[in-house]
């Protein structure tokens, strides 16, 4: 009876093995194909020259300098992948495309220590191809890349939690930290787990021990660097923290930014300056996420789900009450750290139901995400994907042209080369081809001539242009 048992419970296990092999090969591929696959934005141009310009040979440290958003932490992912495979888009984007990865991964451990094995693979097939997360992390130096430390931070919380030891807690500081390094919001996280330790019974003694406070230290020794080398080197009037920039920013009145991030048929009235070049979620996985979120209000008992609700919550209504009034759009992308505690307690939920409810939402819900996530990777304008919140035209309009330009007005850096490695040629290469086409039929165009404002301009131009498309495939 009891090797019937063992081998039952051996033969669940390995199916789980596989089916979150799956999901997490599936994370891979998708965040990977959007990394080569689709062009420069905005806001990878600006990063790209910090990125170049760091230097961690001994004798000669010049550490990337605090922005007035961001911190530096995200610089460092993209060093690394510019370190293995060159100066291209798999190398700048390969350092965020694999925490994005793991990030799939931790999701499970979570979900699966809080709710089971069938909710952590659900939770994490969610993460695996939500739309937002896949066109975040698919970029050089994505700050989206602190889910994956927050995720972290929560799993190495709950080994410290259960099993205190001062290495647990050193590890907890040094995820923390990195979060941290990375996009400060996290630092709203602190208190909470703060707090947990004292509403928890069990590990409320542990304020007694070492091992908190060897966290907290070590979580300022990990982000110590970053605030004195900027303490000595600083750039445009930019704080040392970034955090006085950021509280400039807040105000009281209520942001429809978090709620955007979930409800896609309000980005476009409300937050559509702030969306340009990063795909979010769609009307129906975030509703799904958000609706998932407000049942488990009533639905779920029990520490986890009370945990990963205060998590979510305070994150989406500090936002919401703090987020400026919608100046600039800002709560709309601070708020994603609710994502995570969204997504477990949304799959949780699923799962808290009857045995035939449940499997059927499940597979209705994987089968959404996985549409979604599949089509926010393949359809070439996945800045805006068709849905029920389309936006207009003009929008669409407006964005493409916005890349195109970018092609060819960035001419500090080769697009060709962008788009090789080695003899290998990037999917990516397609999208300049037809960028730079549209822009030399632009220039032969009469609107082209009335628009010169210098002798020799539109021929320089064209030369240009067809030097780029000569380097291209085909050429």
């Amino acid at each position: 009876m009891k090797a019937s048992t063992h081998a039952e419970s051996l033969g669940t296990s390995r199916r789980i093995g596989w089916w979150l092999a799956a999901i997490v090969l599936l994370a891979a591929v998708l965040r990977l194909y959007m990394a080569v696959a689709t062009p420069l934005i905005y806001d990878e141009y600006q990063w790209l020259v910090i990125v170049d310009d760091v230097n961690l040979r001994p004798g000669e440290i010049r550490l990337p300098i605090h922005g007035d958003q961001h911190p530096p932490g995200q610089v460092y992912w993209s060093v690394w992948g510019k370190i293995l495979f060159g100066n291209n888009l798999l190398g700048y984007r390969l350092g965020s495309v694999a925490l994005g990865v793991l990030a799939v991964f931790l999701t499970f451990r979570l979900g699966a220590r809080y709710f089971g094995p069938g909710a952590g693979l659900l939770a994490a097939l969610m993460i695996a191809t939500n739309e937002y997360m896949i066109g975040g992390v698919s970029r050089v130096c994505t700050e989206k890349s602190y889910l994956t430390f927050a995720v972290l931070s929560l799993v190495l919380f709950e080994r410290a939690a259960r099993r205190p030891t001062r290495r647990a807690f050193v590890a907890l500081g040094i995820a923390f930290g990195l979060g941290l390094l990375t996009k400060q919001t996290l630092i709203l996280w602190a208190p909470v787990l703060a707090i947990e330790l004292f509403r928890r019974p069990e590990p409320r003694r542990l304020w007694k021990t070492a091992g908190p406070w060897m966290a907290a230290a070590t979580c300022g020794i990990v982000i110590l660097p970053d605030i004195v080398f900027n303490l000595f080197f600083r750039i445009q009037g930019y704080s040392v923290s970034g955090v006085g920039y950021q509280l400039s920013k807040l105000g009281l009145g209520w942001d429809w930014g978090p709620t955007a991030l979930f409800c896609r048929a309000l980005i476009f009235p409300l937050v559509e300056p702030a969306l340009f070049d990063y795909p979010a979620l769609t009307i129906m996985p975030g509703v799904a996420l958000l609706s998932g979120a407000v049942a488990g209000l009533v639905l779920l008992r029990g520490t986890p789900a009370r945990f990963l609700q205060i998590l979510g919550w305070s994150t989406f209504l500090f936002f919401s009450i703090f987020g400026g009034s919608g100046r600039d759009f800002s709560a709309f992308w601070w708020s994603d750290l609710s994502i995570v505690p969204f997504t477990l307690l949304a799959a949780a939920t699923v799962w808290s139901l009857p045995s035939r409810g449940k499997w059927a939402l499940a597979i209705t819900l994987g089968a959404l995400f996985l549409v979604k996530g599949v089509q926010v990777t393949t359809t070439p304008d996945n800045v805006f994907l068709p849905d029920v919140a389309r936006p207009a035209d003009v929008a669409l309009d407006k964005a493409r042209h916005r890349q195109r330009y970018f092609g060819f007005s960035r001419r500090h850096l080769d697009h060709v080369e962008l788009c090789r490695v080695g003899s290998w040629w990037l999917p990516a290469w397609r999208y300049y081809r037809d960028g730079y086409e549209w822009y030399r039929d632009y220039l032969d165009s009469d609107v082209a001539v009335e628009r010169e404002q210098a002798p020799g301009e539109l021929e320089r131009d064209r030369r240009f242009v067809d030097d780029q498309l000569r380097r291209l495939p085909g050429g």
